[in-house]
């Protein structure tokens, strides 16, 4: 499946240092130049570092008391002594000064001819991105989160590095040398806390220096996000962010995908079967193409498909007359009944008709539907998905047991519980029908384990509250537990 391109923006990143190495360039004249272009074009006063008599002093190149913006010149010479024997000026910019020069670097009105004939390259990137405290977080929590990601990095190798400090403003948390390819800082800072990672020339000149802004900040967004998770412990609050991030991102077209569910149980069989179908529609409407529709301010996506598209979906082999009487008769309910995801409660969508146009019509001997869904149901950012194996079902004990799995899997945490002993106690069937169930339970498991839904150990709850560790799930373990305890893997 082709993959969206994310971008900082999408993914509430900042830019938050930016670093230039110029090799052979120690012309005073050279150096001005672009600090007067970067004066005139950017706002930016400028500062020059250079080492004197064995310290450095700084002067300034260019100032005006209105600019709001600073870069620093750093000039390194041959100096045996000193041991520095790389020969070239160093740029840097830090904070909201480089998140102003990529907003002109993004906008491709920098113009890198400025750094010619020498040789320019990226030195260092750093992206950040901030989380504001909850009301929820008690003191000496942060301390804790700290020392488990410290704990994560020792586990991998005793020889790696992690430490976490206090200065003035609070705790920070370090992992990885800074010389290394990836440095990952976390600060305690006003309201909140700032996940930094410095990024090293290795994983950052391609892209930048030839204005291919769309690969270059997807490639960093995916190893910003991706690092985060090797480096920080994913079972705290303090990675809420990371968590949602890993599941809204590459959910693949050909799998069930559902937002959070409230917790409450379906009235009648029928009921489950209309939201389960639900879900296999908004699933499959989108990966259609679509047009747009508005209707005063507010907008809907039209989808129009070939309903024998949409039973192929939904691995409906049969297409019998009674089959596509049953789909046609979904479709024209989705103006009736009401859907029970929590996105259709919030009140800034309560008044706002989900599906307000369903029309079914024959189109070169094939029945065609043409849906129109409201934007903020069709754009919603559904954090899992299922393999396609929970697409379908061929009874209607493995519909119930599909659903329980994802009603479960739909709660806001890493760690899940399925209550077998009172999903098991709703059926008054025999002993045959009950273990034909917990068969279905195993296997629904067994298909999460293969596609990477879930880690592959669990935790069984006894009915006499005894916990056992185990790799495998069997029919007679289900029936002996209260609980399964298991976690979902990002």
């Amino acid at each position: 499946m082709k993959q969206n391109k994310l971008s900082f923006k999408s993914e509430n990143l900042v830019v938050d240092w930016i670093g230039f190495n110029i090799q052979g360039l120690i012309d005073r004249k050279q150096v001005k130049q672009i600090s007067n272009y970067l004066f005139q074009n950017f706002g930016f006063n400028s500062t020059i570092i250079k080492r004197i008599n064995g310290k450095w002093k700084s002067e300034s190149l260019n100032y005006d008391k209105l600019n709001k913006f600073q870069v620093s010149f750093r000039q390194h010479e041959y100096d045996p002594e000193a041991k520095s024997f790389w020969v070239g000026t160093k740029i840097y910019f830090s904070g909201k000064n480089a998140a102003q020069i990529y907003k002109g670097i993004r906008a491709q009105k920098l113009d890198w001819n400025i750094f010619q004939p020498y040789s320019l390259s990226v030195s260092r990137f750093d992206l950040c991105y901030f989380r504001e405290t909850k009301p929820t977080e008690q003191k000496g929590d942060l301390e804790l989160f700290m020392n488990k990601c410290c704990q994560k990095t020792f586990a991998r190798s005793k020889k790696n590095i992690a430490e976490y400090t206090r200065n003035d403003q609070g705790l920070i948390l370090r992992i990885g040398a800074r010389k290394r390819p990836n440095h990952y800082c976390v600060y305690e800072a006003p309201n909140g806390l700032r996940f930094e990672l410095e990024m090293k020339k290795t994983i950052i000149q391609k892209f930048l220096l030839i204005d291919h802004i769309k690969d270059f900040e997807d490639k960093l967004t995916r190893h910003f996000y991706a690092y985060s998770k090797k480096v920080l412990v994913l079972d705290d609050s303090y990675t809420d962010w990371l968590i949602h991030y890993s599941r809204k991102t590459d959910k693949p077209m050909n799998s069930l995908v559902t937002s959070y569910l409230e917790n409450r149980s379906f009235d009648s069989l029928a009921e489950q079967k209309q939201f389960f179908k639900l879900l296999q529609f908004l699933s499959f409407s989108r990966g259609k193409p679509f047009f747009l529709e508005y209707i005063r301010k507010q907008t809907y996506y039209v989808v129009e498909f070939k309903i024998s598209e949409f039973m192929l979906f939904m691995k409906i082999e049969n297409k019998s007359y009674y089959q596509i009487k049953k789909v046609k008769e979904f479709l024209q309910s989705l103006q009736e009944e009401t859907p029970f995801v929590k996105i259709f409660t919030e009140k800034s969508f309560r008044s706002v008709a989900s599906f307000p146009y369903v029309e079914l019509e024959i189109q070169h001997k094939s029945l065609v539907g043409r849906v129109a869904i409201a934007k903020e149901l069709y754009l919603y950012d559904y954090p899992f998905s299922f393999p396609s194996s929970f697409l379908s079902y061929q009874t209607n004990h493995e519909l119930q047991v599909k659903l329980q799995l994802i009603q479960v899997m739909s709660t806001n945490s890493l760690e899940k519980v399925f209550d077998v002993k009172p999903f098991l106690d709703q059926f008054n069937v025999s002993t045959q029908k009950k273990a034909y169930i917990k068969k279905l339970i195993v296997q629904s498991f067994d298909q999460l384990k293969e596609h990477n839904c879930i880690e592959n150990q669990f935790q069984l709850i006894t009915k006499s509250g005894i916990t056992k560790k185990i790799d495998k799930l069997i029919p007679l373990r289900i029936g002996q537990s209260k609980n399964i305890c298991f976690y979902e893997k990002l």
